[in-house]
């Protein structure tokens, strides 16, 4: 069973949105690590 294309698309809109927040927000980063 292959994985739709849009699906795939999605998936790395949202790490790139994870990344780019992350690294906008250290302190964010930061609490994450430490939870």
């Amino acid at each position: 069973e292959s994985i739709p294309v849009y699906s795939m698309q999605f998936l790395l809109y949202w790490l790139r949105w994870c990344y780019h927040s992350i690294r906008k927000n250290r302190w964010l980063s930061v609490r994450l690590v430490s939870l």
